[in-house]
């Protein structure tokens, strides 16, 4: 029996500086929406050469605490740097990795309305809470 755990879309820990740092790019989980799309070629190996991994280990314990905002998706399933509408296979629900390797099973990535709920429940809300 697999556990299916809920995919928050940041994590937000307050600082004690007015600075805020935003790590966009590090976070490891997959959301459940697309993980039947996946491509049974792509690997966990193929999420990590797409993030920057360790953002955690270099940011999280800086001495002059900054407020720290964390995208929680893998890079390569939602970039909430892109504009929402980017749908190039690199934009914001991407259908490639930044490596060019192929993410989901069709070549035209997820179906749009599995995309519309990645951006809606992850990208939506992160940049909310940037703003």
């Amino acid at each position: 029996m697999s556990e299916i755990l809920e995919v928050h879309a940041f994590d937000y820990q307050p600082g004690q500086i007015p600075v805020l740092l935003e790590l966009p790019h590090g976070g490891h989980l997959t959301p459940n929406e697309v993980k039947s799309y996946l491509h049974p070629k792509f690997t966990p190996g193929d999420r990590r050469e797409d993030s920057d991994e360790f953002s955690d280990e270099l940011y999280l314990d800086l001495p002059a605490a900054p407020h720290i905002l964390r995208f929680m998706v893998w890079r390569a399933h939602a970039d909430p740097n892109r504009p929402c509408d980017d749908l190039e296979p690199d934009g914001s629900v991407k259908t490639l990795t930044s490596q060019g390797i192929k993410i989901y099973q069709s070549d035209r990535g997820l179906p749009n309305r599995v995309r519309q709920q990645v951006i809606d429940r992850y990208i939506r809300p992160h940049r909310r809470r940037l703003e």
